[in-house]
């Protein structure tokens, strides 16, 4: 096991243990259930559900340099656990975020970086069955002031075979660079939307409502026959 599969492994371990100190809370989608650690949402925020999908509107999710200080940096991960209602499967789940940017000085640079990670939890050995799509935003500066220019990022994992439950890790890293005077860096990152994509499965009939039925198809076998006599 890698070492990065070994940390992730254990926070989803610490994050999901139940312990006395863990706020987890639990809302429904049109088609999943999504669950989450409210205590650890850190620069995220919390979200709102719409149908099947998580969304984040961060307020303080930024990254600033300033002159030959170097740099800054600000990450943060979100970590939810999928569960799909009864009669529906997990396919995919889609990540897309948004920015603003702005830069000064042909030494200003800003990234954003992040990872979209998961975990399918109906597997025997979670481990076994992780993946990860990634993504990096990296914009260079000029010698004139650029504000306000967007940025989007996207990440997509495929669930195959499909799952009814998997452990999803958002990790998000923001760098402001910086190395001569008067120059300026500057992002943000203003919406996060993760995207759980499902499809219906055939469930089969309990024996109970086969038994009513082949009863009935009798009473009503009964009540023609008695009809011709």
């Amino acid at each position: 096991m890698s070492t990065l599969n070994k940390i992730f492994f254990a926070f989803l371990v610490i994050a999901f243990s139940g312990s006395s100190h863990a706020a987890l809370i639990t809302t429904s989608g049109s088609s999943v259930q999504f669950t989450y650690d409210d205590s650890l949402v850190g620069f995220f925020g919390s979200p709102i559900v719409s149908g099947d999908s998580l969304t984040f509107a961060p307020s303080n999710f930024k990254a600033t340099s300033v002159g030959s200080n170097g740099g800054t940096f600000s990450d943060s991960t979100f970590v939810v656990q999928i569960d799909s209602i009864f009669g529906h499967v997990l396919d995919s789940v889609a990540l897309t975020e948004k920015g603003i940017y702005s830069l000064r000085g042909v030494g200003a640079e800003v990234l954003a970086t992040g990872a979209l990670t998961s975990v399918d939890l109906t597997a025997p050995n979670p481990v076994l069955t992780e993946q990860m799509a990634s993504f990096v935003v990296d914009a260079t500066g000029t010698t004139s002031l650029s504000t306000n220019n967007p940025w989007t990022a996207s990440a997509n994992l495929n669930f195959d075979p499909k799952s009814t439950s998997v452990s999803v890790s958002i990790q998000n890293l923001l760098i402001a660079l910086t190395s001569n005077a008067g120059e300026i860096a500057n992002i943000n990152k203003s919406v996060i939307g993760l995207n759980a994509v499902t499809s219906v499965t055939a469930v089969p009939l309990p024996l109970a409502v086969w038994m009513f039925g082949g009863g009935l198809m009798g009473m009503l076998s009964m009540a023609k026959r008695r009809k011709l006599i």
